[in-house]
């Protein structure tokens, strides 16, 4: 298994061998699914298809030779099996396909010609009789490079893009957003739990506007599937402090529409529950008084460590810790973590602030008097991210 793109959540990796051979496929199901979909709600029903890009960009190749001759080999095999499955989707009178490329978000130069060869020209799975094509990513914004390949391509009708993390909105406000085309803002938070933020939300779509995007779809960053379904299940949840301001796909989903709708009573209700929730945390003494509270023995050890280490390492097995797993990984670190996956800095610079990050934890365990250390949550090597963006 292998996180999905930049989030904490796993997939199965695809294992490719020697053995790959002439491809088969089988979509019997998938296509009764998307009539079933087109029979209950018309032209509403989108089929989603991972892109083959991604789908070769993320598998593991059990055989040597070049990574990249290896995606490209595989590629030619299934862009066939891809378009015959555009042609089945059209013929079922879907009107639109939302493709998901999520592998766009990397910063791989060698993604270029894959999505080239799979988006344009003749081999191109795109038709210009079929359905609209709706181009999804998330998780991240997709880069400079990607983003002006993706508002280049005419076969692309919608361009959806995740506006909760990364910044696609400078890259909409530098580079412009083509008329023809219809923006899918994903304004929505798909990967947690907390109800919109109307002026956040409000902040960007003025942002959109003035940068001259005529047709804008609201919609999530992502699937809603990384959040649970229904709020009004947790009965406790919502009794608690947090639970005006909370949020899972069915509220989402609602959030949508307002959103769309300029719901101006929703969007009101949500910006009062969230001056409420933020008024109540400020207003709570009970941590503050705590802080307050502590003097200069509450950050001192009654015994020095010669002695504490006396009591504690007999009858420890032969390598003992007082510590299981990292300290939280902290917002520098998933900078960092983030501009080197993206290719803004080099793997020099990136072990180099890793060493510095993983001496800032030792220290503070040091300062602490903590007696036996963990690296914090710097751990990870650097092996892990040039995994990612190969």
């Amino acid at each position: 298994m292998k996180k999905w793109i930049t989030s904490n959540y796993h997939y199965m990796v695809p294992e490719v061998d020697e053995s790959l051979g002439d491809l088969s496929s089988d979509f019997s199901s998938y296509l009764s699914d998307i009539k079933r979909g087109i029979s209950s709600l018309g032209e509403k029903a989108t089929p989603v298809v991972m892109g083959p890009v991604s789908m070769v960009y993320l598998c593991a190749f059990k055989f040597p030779g070049a990574i990249g001759l290896q995606r490209m080999a595989l590629l030619e095999k299934l862009l066939p099996i891809y378009r015959e499955l555009m042609v089945d989707i059209t013929a079922l009178g879907a009107k639109e396909i939302q493709i998901h490329e999520p592998s766009l978000v990397f910063a791989d130069a060698s993604l270029a010609s894959l999505f080239k060869r799979a988006y344009e020209g003749p081999a191109s799975i795109l038709s210009a009789t079929g359905p609209d094509i709706n181009m999804v990513s998330f998780f991240e914004d997709v880069g400079e490079s990607n983003y002006k390949w993706l508002i280049s391509v005419p076969g692309i009708k919608t361009i959806s893009l995740d506006f909760t993390r990364g910044d696609s909105l400078s890259l909409v406000e530098k580079h412009g957003f083509p008329a023809d085309k219809v923006l899918g803002a994903g304004l929505i938070d798909g990967r947690h739990v907390w109800k919109v933020n109307p002026t956040s939300v409000g902040d960007t779509l003025s942002k959109l506007t003035a940068a001259g995007v005529a047709n804008i779809r609201i919609q999530p960053s992502s699937s809603l599937q990384f959040v649970p379904w229904n709020l009004e299940s947790e009965k406790a949840l919502l009794s608690h402090t947090a639970g005006p301001v909370l949020a899972y796909s069915k509220q989402k989903l609602a959030e949508i529409v307002a959103v769309a709708k300029n719901d101006i009573s929703f969007l009101s209700d949500a910006t009062t529950k969230w001056d409420e929730y933020t008024s109540t945390l400020a207003a709570d003494p009970t941590v503050a008084n705590r802080v307050a509270a502590l003097t200069e023995a509450d950050f001192s050890r009654k015994e020095n460590f010669e002695d504490r280490i006396k009591q504690q390492l007999p009858g420890l097995p032969i390598l003992p810790t007082t510590t299981i797993g990292s300290f939280p990984q902290t917002k520098e670190i998933r900078s960092l973590r983030n501009q080197y996956k993206r290719g803004r800095i080099t793997e020099e610079e990136y072990e180099a602030k890793i060493d510095q990050q993983i001496a800032l934890m030792i220290g503070i365990q040091v300062a602490l008097g903590l007696d036996i250390l963990v690296h914090g949550e710097p751990e990870r090597t650097v092996s892990h991210y040039a995994l990612l963006r190969r």
